[in-house]
């Protein structure tokens, strides 16, 4: 397998750093609903707003 050059590095370490940010965002909304509970059930917001994060990044990663 012979690498094609430094834009799969590029891509992988974009890979990662997606992946950091959903959890950083999920780990963020979880914390806040659990110290504030009469925001919203804590799981449903994280949830929420992970994937609501998730779909963007697909969106934006599609129209590539």
């Amino acid at each position: 397998m012979n690498p094609t050059g430094p834009q799969d590095h590029t891509q992988t370490l974009l890979l990662l750093l997606l992946a950091a940010i959903l959890g950083l965002v999920f780990a963020g909304l979880a914390y806040v609903t659990y110290q504030h509970p009469a925001l919203a059930v804590p799981l449903t917001v994280a949830t929420g707003g992970a994937l609501a994060l998730l779909s963007a990044f697909g969106f934006v990663l599609s129209r590539r």
